[in-house]
């Protein structure tokens, strides 16, 4: 641990915070990753803030997490009470609204971050303005080993324990949040007001960089969901607590592209009957416009859309509930061709066409017209966040992505219906092989797999 200490505090020293990830790539010590990697931004860009908020953060290692916040907010307080980390800290975050204090200030804060359950919070009752929010961070006991639990200095603790804490100071209303597949590397964020209720792998993956749980896979996942009882065994656990009830989130739960170059980082937040789909950083603004005109240009050729309104918060529209034709076809894996050649008469209207060598291609692939991205509403398909396109796309492509993924996420799909019968039938088959060339590439370069290197190889 202290080997890691010196190494954390040598890169915050002796480099600039774009050029960390650059840094750690590839690296086995998961503490580097816990107190450097851009992917833990996604642990706090959703909270609900604005540009006037004063932001308290206390036991939190390394300020791992708030580049991100700190878009939102006016002013982010972190107390450091560690000479040598606060003069790292200190260089870490110079130029921005990030204060690195040695002991809680003054004033009042509109949220309190802490990482220590088992803190005295006399001081932070009397910081916390009366409408603010207390996010209380800590590893579950009871949860299983995945996301890094051994990293950086999160304690553990249970929500009953950190509940009456709470209450002892007068914020009685709770609301608990559970970061998957932990505080490492977080890709969704479910809640008790929203937990999963169906398919979490789509969005998903398990890490383990210790090597305690490498036979725990993604069937553990969808073994609790089924059961409910996917977020008992979750490791990490932020509980948010407020004085009174309207002053909590209204988040239900929040889904992070978070392992991107930070103008494709984007996260989507479900709330009631609301979603909004936002960029992480400020670079990602323009592509969010861009995904927006998609929708807008698929709808006027006739393509069913969502419903949705760009404004300067993000991209919102209805929330059309749990299931995506993924989920659905997991229920009803009998109707797969059906919906398929659905997909595929949309994706012929989507763009005008001509042929090349026998093949038909679109001159504007939308390549996000995939059981993922649309939904069934008993009579058609209805298609949201269309973040790709490709010129001069083949039908094909696009049909080979749809039909790929389902298998990979839909087990015994085979039973119902061949892969290799619907490769044959959407014409995939002649180009399969320069089709998976085609989605490597693509994938290694939009999740940068060579900067992240690390996390897939601590994939289970």
């Amino acid at each position: 641990m202290e080997k890691s200490r010196k190494k954390i505090i040598e890169i915050i020293s002796s480099t600039r915070p774009s050029g960390y990830d650059w840094e750690i790539r590839g690296s086995g010590d998961a503490e580097l990753s816990y107190a450097l990697s851009s992917v833990r931004n996604g642990l706090f860009s959703w909270l609900p803030s604005d540009s006037s908020f004063d932001v308290l953060v206390t036991d939190w290692k390394y300020g791992a997490g708030l580049e991100s916040l700190s878009a939102h907010v006016g002013r982010i307080w972190l107390v450091e009470k560690d000479p040598e980390l606060r003069k790292a800290l200190k260089i870490r975050f110079e130029g921005t609204n990030v204060t690195v204090i040695d002991a809680v200030p003054e004033g009042k804060m509109d949220i309190i971050i802490t990482g220590d359950p088992d803190a005295e919070w006399y001081d932070i009752r009397q910081t916390a303005a009366e409408h603010a929010c207390i996010y209380v961070c800590f590893n579950n006991p009871n949860g299983y080993f995945a996301g890094g639990a051994d990293c950086g200095s999160t304690k553990m603790s249970t929500e009953e324990h950190v509940k009456e804490k709470l209450e002892r100071i007068g914020f009685k209303n709770t609301v608990c949040y559970y970061p998957l597949p932990g505080e490492l590397f977080p890709q969704a964020i479910y809640s008790d007001i929203m937990p999963a209720d169906s398919t979490v792998t789509d969005r998903v993956f398990v890490i383990d960089p210790n090597e305690k749980s490498r036979a725990r896979t993604n069937d553990v996942f969808e073994k609790r969901v089924r059961e409910g009882t996917l977020l008992q065994m979750a490791p990490f656990v932020i509980l948010t607590a407020a004085r009174s009830v309207e002053d909590l989130p209204r988040t239900g739960k929040v889904i992070l592209s978070i392992d991107r170059d930070r103008h494709n980082c984007f996260q989507v937040i479900f709330s009631d009957d609301i979603v909004i789909k936002q960029n992480i950083y400020p670079e990602g603004r323009k592509k969010l416009v861009q995904m927006h005109d998609n929708i807008c240009e698929m709808g006027s050729r006739g393509i069913r859309v969502i419903k949705e309104e760009l404004s300067d918060t993000g991209i919102s529209m209805d929330n059309f509930g749990p299931d995506n034709l993924l989920a659905f076809l997991e229920k009803h894996p009998e109707r797969t061709e059906e919906m398929l050649d659905m997909i595929l008469n949309d994706v012929l209207n989507s763009s005008d066409t001509f042929t090349d060598a026998g093949k038909l291609i679109l001159k504007k692939g939308y390549t996000d017209m995939t059981p993922f991205n649309c939904y069934y509403d008993g009579t058609r398909l209805v298609y949201f966040d269309q973040e790709f396109t490709k010129e001069d796309c083949p039908v094909s492509y696009v049909m080979f992505r749809a039909v790929k993924y389902l298998y990979i996420h839909i087990e015994g799909l085979e039973q119902f219906v061949k892969q290799s019968y619907l490769y044959d039938k959407y014409s995939i088959t002649e180009d399969l092989e320069s089709f998976e060339v085609m989605e490597y590439r693509f994938v290694s370069s939009l999740r940068r797999m060579d900067v992240f290197s690390q996390f897939w190889n601590w994939r289970t």
